[in-house]
């Protein structure tokens, strides 16, 4: 009954044990059974070649032998069902290959999983951080280069072309237009119509102003200005009438005037203004033929004109009717025979210059 005992407390006391302490107990005693065999081997080896006097002798030693290594192996198996800390300490160096082995593939099957766990989440994840960080990255990118370009002296560069004028010189215009050489090309194009208005308003030469850019740096100004329609003869002085009814205040030599031109002599401006208003819906035949245009007021109409043709005739008509009565004159002028005065005050009719 003791014996039973011992093997069943023997049997719970290897249940507690743990894995490395049971592999250990199993080596400790399969050795221990090895050397047994190996000395017995050897013994059996010696009695063959011993007198049976001394076999005998041989004999009960190797039973004394057994007994001993019996007790021994069972302290042995008691000492390895209680480990020392040394022991415990020592548990990963007394380790046989073949665990290292296989703790070193599962390592490995262990990093081979993390990084395709990984690579799929990347998958999985990468597109749509990628499209919530795309917006930031092109803005990032353009204020970027942006601040770069207005850096660098690039930013100011401007080539600016002007055309179309003629009374004023491109000196003028750009002037006019306030564009300054420090000014930045982005701002010179983004303010276009406000040059283009500064240039307008400069001059009365001026009709029309137009700016267009043209990338990288150019800037194209073209100026339309108003024609000379008259001079106005003041203190024997000539000033250009334009066809906006606006008068120059700068006279013109003599000597630059065209060959053939309408001069206008009124004292009163807002008359001058008035009949160039109406001039503009005369035919070219006609104003070609005028020479001299005055204001020579009657009892009956304040604002009678005399005009003074190329041919010598005269025609007598109010300014308020130079539009609609003075197209006649293109069908009398055939029936007139002798230089003649047209009276276009009250009807229409003709007579001999006296």
């Amino acid at each position: 009954m003791t014996k039973k005992k011992q093997e069943d407390q023997k049997e719970q006391e290897t249940e507690k044990l743990s894995e490395w302490q049971k592999r250990n107990k199993e080596y400790l005693e399969k050795k221990a059974q090895e050397e047994a065999e190996k000395e017995k081997e050897l013994a059996e080896q010696k009695k063959q070649h011993l007198p049976s006097s001394e076999k005998e002798n041989v004999e009960k030693n190797d039973e004394n032998t057994e007994e001993v290594t019996a007790d021994t192996q069972e302290n042995e198996s008691e000492e390895a069902e209680k480990p020392t800390e040394t022991e415990t300490s020592e548990e990963e160096q007394d380790e046989p290959l073949l665990d290292k082995a296989a703790l070193r593939k599962k390592k490995k099957a262990e990093r081979k999983q993390a990084k395709r766990e990984a690579k799929e989440t990347r998958e999985k994840i990468a597109p749509r951080h990628v499209y919530r960080a795309l917006p930031v990255l092109i803005l990032s990118s353009v204020l970027l280069i942006l601040a770069v370009y207005f850096i660098s002296p690039y930013s100011k560069l401007k080539n600016i072309e002007v055309t179309g004028n003629k009374q004023l010189s491109k000196t003028e215009v750009l002037d006019a237009s306030s564009i300054q050489k420090e000014d930045y090309t982005l701002t010179t194009y983004l303010s276009q119509k406000a040059h283009a208005r500064n240039i307008k308003l400069s001059s009365l030469w001026v009709k029309k102003a137009e700016i267009s850019y043209q990338f990288p740096i150019t800037f194209k100004i073209k100026v339309t200005e108003y024609t000379v329609v008259a001079y106005d003869y003041s203190g024997e002085q000539y000033f250009p009438v334009l066809s906006s009814g606006e008068e120059i205040a700068t006279p013109v030599k003599k000597s630059q005037l065209p060959k053939s031109y309408i001069t206008l002599d009124f004292s009163d401006k807002a008359m001058l203004k008035k009949f160039v208003q109406q001039l503009s819906g005369i035919s070219n035949t006609i104003k070609s033929e005028i020479q001299t245009v005055q204001h020579t007021p009657s009892k009956a109409t304040e604002d009678l004109l005399t005009i003074t043709m190329t041919d010598g005739n005269k025609i007598l008509v109010p300014l308020s009717e130079v539009g609609k009565k003075l197209p006649y004159y293109e069908k009398i002028k055939p029936q007139l025979t002798e230089t003649s005065t047209v009276d276009m005050e009250a009807g229409i009719f003709s007579y001999r210059n006296s």
